[in-house]
């Protein structure tokens, strides 16, 4: 895993100059929230309501279209302290916004709030392997807010279909994220990313994961 914008664009001048990566500088990329948000909504790819603002040209008439509240979220990196991914009342989007400026990030996300079940998936494209869970913890407490999952019913193969196009979509082929499954069984992605930790199906996923690798490179040869 890289994600230093600078270790990003060194994966992405040796894609140029032919060497295979695995996850692709261009994949990692479009894993940031911005960019992933932008993808899924221009794909049709079920998705929470969203918007991406500058934080320094926001308008609170944007954000009337969420109710009462909504989830605000960096836009231009992933989470990495915990008032990078924020729910909170819409009247206090403006003050969280101008945060976001004074810390030197430029974009944000904005998506509605989701009632439903919490559900974590991690796949490797292309392979039969899909594994996909009820999350009870994280590192910032964040699935605490929806609640016990209580099993809603729903087309795990279908989320599987969504995921593998996805990842197709955004070029990356190890791959993890999170999804809401709302009362009726509809799955909204909420998240993408690229090269998870696999911690809860490591041993399950290790042999699907090297041989994709090895199959991945032997191609070339």
């Amino acid at each position: 895993m890289a994600r230093h914008p600078n270790s990003i664009k060194k994966l992405q001048i040796l894609e140029k100059n032919g060497i295979k990566i695995i996850n692709s500088g261009y994949g990692i990329a479009n894993c940031t929230r911005e960019n992933v948000t932008k993808l899924l909504l221009a794909n049709n790819i079920p998705h929470p309501k969203s918007i991406v603002i500058s934080t320094n040209d926001f308008s609170f008439s944007n954000i009337k279209i969420f109710g009462s509240h909504c989830w605000i979220k960096r836009g231009d990196f992933h989470s990495i302290q915990k008032d990078d991914v924020i729910y909170t009342h819409t009247a206090k989007a403006e003050s969280i916004i101008q945060k976001y400026a004074l810390r030197g990030i430029f974009t944000a996300v904005i998506n509605e709030h989701l009632q439903g079940d919490l559900v974590k998936f991690y796949g490797v494209e292309g392979t039969n392997f899909f594994y996909w869970f009820y999350p009870t913890h994280s590192k910032f407490g964040l699935e605490k807010i929806n609640g016990k999952a209580v099993g809603i019913p729903f087309n795990h193969f279908f989320l599987k279909k969504i995921c593998e196009y996805t990842a197709r979509l955004l070029n990356v082929h190890i791959y993890g994220g999170d999804c809401i499954i709302d009362k009726n069984g509809i799955i909204r992605i909420i998240d993408f990313n690229d090269w998870p930790s696999f911690t809860p199906c490591l041993y399950e996923a290790v042999p699907y994961i090297a041989n994709f690798i090895y199959r991945y490179y032997c191609e070339s040869v």
